[in-house]
């Protein structure tokens, strides 16, 4: 009996609800070249590389900037 009540308080469980497989079927989604494995990582990579690369020169063109606005002028 599926989830059915054997008394007051009492019920009884499937465990297929919980362990089984699903019946419906599972979504698939398809990868184009690029999107996944050793090309990826290597994207990656180079996206965080340049994205460094961006971080450190924004700081010293900052750092610059400050330096230069903090100089006393005459």
């Amino acid at each position: 009996m599926k989830g059915a009540a054997c008394g007051i308080g009492c019920v009884v469980l499937d465990f297929r609800v919980f362990f089984g497989k699903s019946q419906k079927p599972r979504e698939r989604f398809y990868l184009l070249p690029g999107q996944g494995g050793r090309n990826y990582r290597r994207k990656q990579e180079r996206i965080l590389r340049w994205s460094i690369l961006a971080a450190v020169l924004m700081g010293a063109l900052l750092a610059a900037v400050m330096w230069w606005l903090a100089q006393p002028r005459f």
